[in-house]
């Protein structure tokens, strides 16, 4: 239950703030729908191209179903252009959408498969997000338990909060041990791109449901975003 709370937590923020504009769309291989077509292709010589399949596909198979791909697939790009698979791993770190990067990660580092975890770091990172997608989405604590908020800020490299209570549930129970997820973004190689958004932001109304104490949530975030060159004090309402 906890997982699926994850999930729809950060689609329900993610989406709200989505970016304007359609993607490009690429050709979709349809051999990614059989792939046990396409293994028992390549175990008998008989693969004449490479699959490919983008990072949403990818990161979604089970380790055992990549492995028996033996690096005869591509990664396509948000531009079309493909990626190549040596060793494993993609030759260079390929751009998903931060909502799946992280409920995977969660979901490895929860499961204790050290492996996964760092096939995920090795071979992902975090897309570019709009700065007004991630005033709107980003600067709340990461929706995961204190057990995990320890293992992601070790594994991350990233301030653990503490000493600034947050509220947990509906019940008014309170946790003081989280990491912001504008910092687990960060870490996972996301960059924030465009201009703030020009309205005001009611941070006491925005963080009073996280916080017994909104000055110090608006402080911490305000540090966070300053990290990745973005000042957000001008846009914090009084």
């Amino acid at each position: 239950m906890k997982k699926l709370l994850i999930g729809l937590f950060l689609v329900s923020t993610l989406n709200a703030y989505a970016d304007s504009g359609d993607a490009k769309t690429c050709h979709v291989d349809d051999r990614v729908s059989d792939l046990s077509a396409v293994i028992s292709d390549i175990n008998e010589g008989k693969l004449q191209k490479n699959l490919q399949m983008n990072s949403e596909t990818l990161i979604g198979l089970k380790p055992k179903v990549v492995l028996l791909l033996k690096d005869k697939y591509e990664i396509v790009k948000a531009d079309c252009s493909t990626i190549k698979v040596i060793a494993g791993e993609p030759s260079e770190s390929v751009d998903i959408d931060f909502t799946i990067f992280f409920n995977e990660l969660v979901k490895a580092v929860s499961a204790k498969d050290d492996t996964r975890v760092k096939w995920l770091i090795a071979s992902f990172k975090a897309a570019p997000m709009t700065a007004e997608k991630a005033v709107g989405s980003l600067l709340v604590p990461a929706p995961t338990s204190g057990q995990i908020a320890d293992q992601l800020a070790q594994l991350l490299n990233i301030k653990k909060l503490s000493g600034i209570p947050i509220r947990v549930n509906d019940k008014n129970e309170f946790n003081d041990n989280f990491v912001l997820l504008s910092d687990v973004y960060r870490t996972l190689g996301g960059h924030i791109v465009g201009e703030l958004p020009k309205i005001k932001i009611d941070a006491f109304r925005m963080w009073h449901q996280y916080s017994r104490d909104p000055q110090d949530f608006i402080k911490a975030a305000t540090q966070s975003m300053g990290v990745m060159k973005y000042d957000i004090s001008p846009l914090i309402a009084n």
